[in-house]
């Protein structure tokens, strides 16, 4: 069993981990990408280990994965598999298109492993009244790892509503696993409550960063002075302070080392923003750049 300090270092190198892959030219078997995206590829989906977070020396790191669609970053399915590798299950979300139900990952994730569907869809169903915590997280892997997959899938649905908040959300808003991390460490938990706003109002917002872009794709003249609330804190900053301007840029985004925080939207579909849905807004969606502002200096409680 690890301590608080030991558990909150391995939430957030996971984090580190996402932002890293979804940026990264590695395929789904192979996560933890460090490399740049030089040539996106909007149908390519990274898998990071999450096994650890069960603090259970029987569950190896790689043997429960949280699967991303790197295009949108959305969390959309879990990988498992046992010691020996002789049960593999891939539990996945399903959407509605011209009126029929079709799984929100392609066949070739995965290949010839027996795939469940979870029985709810892809939308939060309570963002705000969401609870972050050690045993939460903990336990939400461990059911994820030891669930039947004969029978319904409803049980886990708190446990992955959890994760997608810690995990999806986490590495897009360098405030959450700030805050979360904090908690963990204090022995206490993180609710989102009124950060809920903030994560599901982020495509407005970022429709002042696009047109600043469009009046000055330089980053650099007036346009980027204006000052926008950023509720995390409670502080009103500059966009410049974001840092966004240079990770938009569209001839110098493959090269920007920034762009471990940069959009999921890029190459030829970075201006083109999702809809966001702020009555039941999705597992992570909404939001194409993760804000470097300064950390939070205490939890929300």
């Amino acid at each position: 069993m690890t301590d608080d300090e030991d558990f909150a270092d391995i939430y957030t190198r996971t984090v580190a981990n996402i932002r890293n892959a979804l940026l990264g030219d590695e395929s789904v078997r192979r996560p933890g990408a460090g490399h740049l995206i030089q040539n996106p590829d909007p149908n390519a989906f990274q898998s990071i280990n999450i096994g650890r977070f069960t603090e259970d020396e029987f569950i190896l790191g790689g043997m429960v994965r949280a699967v991303f669609r790197r295009s949108d970053s959305y969390l959309l399915g879990f990988y498992v598999e046992n010691r020996d590798a002789s049960r593999r299950v891939f539990y996945t979300f399903t959407e509605q298109v011209d009126g029929r139900t079709r799984d929100m990952v392609p066949g070739s994730v995965y290949p010839g492993t027996r795939r469940e569907h979870f029985g709810w869809g892809v939308n939060y169903g309570n963002l705000a009244g969401t609870t972050i915590s050690r045993s939460r997280l903990r336990n939400a892997v461990r059911d994820i790892y030891h669930h039947d997959p004969n029978t319904s899938t409803h049980t886990l649905e708190g446990g992955v509503e959890t994760l997608a908040v810690a995990l999806a959300e986490g590495a897009r808003f360098q405030a959450i696993p700030a805050y979360i991390a904090q908690a963990i460490r204090g022995g206490r938990d993180w609710e989102v409550r009124r950060h809920a706003d903030e994560i599901t109002s982020w495509d407005q917002d970022s429709q002042v960063v696009l047109r600043a872009r469009a009046a000055d794709p330089t980053g650099y003249q007036e346009v980027w002075q204006q000052r926008r609330e950023y509720v995390w804190n409670g502080a009103r900053v500059l966009l410049t302070a974001l840092d966004l301007a240079r990770r938009l840029l569209p001839d110098q985004a493959a090269d920007e080392e920034e762009l471990t925080f940069a959009a999921p939207h890029q190459g030829a579909h970075r201006e083109r923003l999702p809809p966001c849905s702020t009555a039941r807004p999705r597992m992570g969606w909404c939001h194409w750049a993760s804000v470097s502002a300064p950390s939070p200096r205490r939890p929300s409680r």
